[in-house]
């Protein structure tokens, strides 16, 4: 399903004594209330540390791969049933590997140590493949699919096909260059500066033109097609026709609203605060619903579809049906409970403060044990691999590096600040030769103008 050479890299991950010599590369700030912050290293590469109490860990090495390691008997594997539902398999040495059913199921395979190698089948699928050196490729079919392909040095390369499919080309080091075809497709270029220039042509297709210092200023047509307009301090408000498009408004401070149309299409809406509040219809489909204080509840339906309920202060509560299903509860504190069925499903519990308690039954099931208050703590070796750590609170800490890496911080509320002021507003710069660089600011600056807290996008 991938090409075997990919399969046959050898990748490895070191261990996690690594961190200590990253630490220049991935100093952490924290926020309060499970911030998430990111840092990133060299070449873009994506790493986060997390602190005490079950929070995430997360750090990425040389040339951005992401490689996870679990110790004997603790490799993560699951298995789905028909019908859309999530299948894992784990090997050797903790890789994860995927596969899904037909009718558009993610399939995903790794390869040895870790590599992540996912395909998907007709009908519009999502197909991944990994090749060297941990750069993602994504293949899809017919009628618009996604087609993403990675070079050197980890760029993003995607094609789309005919009828508004999304072709994306990246250039050296890193840049992010998107052109798009005829009727409505994504036509995106970079100029000077990293700034994202994008024009779109009839039909309503997207328009993007760049204005000085890199600010995005995007409009979009009839039939669904994606409207953007950015209003007083730089928020993003999109609005998205019938038949399933992208409805996004933003609302006040920022916040991003999102609506969806019938037959499973995605539905946000953010409320107070920047909490995402997302809706799925029938048939399986994503039902998300976030509550107060920014707290995720998603619901599913039937055949195996995840359920996700999110109760006070944030804690995600899952419940899967039949045939494999994935069962998650959350008690008190954001901790999360799952327990699984026969045929190797994930069974995990969570104590108190937020501490994840996982074990698996036969068959590639997930054995998890955990250190002092059952918190979770990842270290990746280098080559981009993944090392999680985690702070107080359960706060994500990233920062990105040189050459084009995301900086960013987490404020209050747990809202991102990428320079971000307050109310939410997204204040990013683009540096030299088209990288994105983020930074967190503690107080808005009221007088600056709304183009100028997207430079860079």
């Amino acid at each position: 399903m991938f090409e075997e050479k990919d399969r046959q890299q050898n990748w490895e991950c070191v261990v996690p004594s690594t961190i200590s010599s990253n630490r220049s590369l991935n100093e952490r700030k924290q926020g309060e209330k499970g911030q998430q912050h990111y840092r990133m290293g060299e070449k873009g590469q994506q790493c986060c540390q997390m602190g005490e109490k079950g929070q995430q860990h997360y750090r990425m090495g040389e040339k951005g791969q992401q490689c996870c390691q679990m110790g004997e008997k603790g490799q993560q594997c699951c298995q789905m049933g028909e019908k859309g539902q999530q299948h894992y398999r784990m090997g050797e040495k903790g890789q994860q590997r995927y596969r899904m059913g037909e009718k558009g199921q993610q399939r995903c395979q790794m390869g040895e140590k870790g590599q992540q190698c996912c395909q998907m089948g007709e009908k519009g699928q999502q197909h991944y493949q990994m090749g060297e050196k941990g750069q993602q490729r994504c293949r899809m079919g017919e009628k618009g699919q996604q087609r993403c392909r990675m070079g050197e040095k980890g760029q993003q390369r995607c094609r789309m096909g005919e009828k508004g499919q999304q072709r994306c080309r990246m250039g050296e080091k890193g840049q992010q260059r998107c052109r798009m075809g005829e009727k409505g497709q994504q036509r995106c270029r970079m100029g000077e500066k990293g700034q994202q220039r994008c024009r779109m042509g009839e039909k309503g297709q997207q328009r993007c033109r760049m204005g000085e210092k890199g600010q995005q200023r995007c409009r979009m047509g009839e039939k669904g097609q994606q409207r953007c307009r950015m209003g007083e301090k730089g928020q993003q408000r999109c609005r998205m026709g019938e038949k399933g498009q992208q409805r996004c408004r933003m609302g006040e401070k920022g916040q991003q609203r999102c609506r969806m149309g019938e037959k499973g299409q995605q539905r946000c809406r953010m409320g107070e605060k920047g909490q995402q509040r997302c809706r799925m219809g029938e048939k399986g489909q994503q039902r998300c619903r976030m509550g107060e204080k920014g707290q995720q509840r998603c619901r599913m339906g039937e055949k195996g579809q995840q359920r996700c309920r999110m109760g006070e202060k944030g804690q995600q509560r899952c419940r899967m049906g039949e045939k494999g299903q994935q069962h998650c509860r959350m008690g008190e504190k954001g901790q999360q409970r799952c327990r699984m069925g026969e045929k190797g499903q994930q069974g995990c519990q969570m104590g108190e403060k937020g501490q994840q308690h996982c074990r698996m039954g036969e068959k590639g099931q997930q054995h998890c044990r955990m250190g002092e208050k059952d918190q979770q703590r990842c270290r990746m070796g280098e080559k981009g691999q993944q090392r999680c750590q985690m702070g107080e609170k359960g706060q994500q800490h990233c920062q990105m590096g040189e050459k084009g890496q995301q900086r960013c911080r987490k404020g209050e509320k747990g809202q991102q600040r990428c320079r971000m002021g307050e109310k939410g507003q997204q204040h990013c710069r683009m540096g030299e030769k088209g990288q994105q660089r983020c930074r967190v600011e503690e107080k808005q600056q009221e007088d600056r103008l709304p183009g100028e807290l997207f430079a860079g996008f």
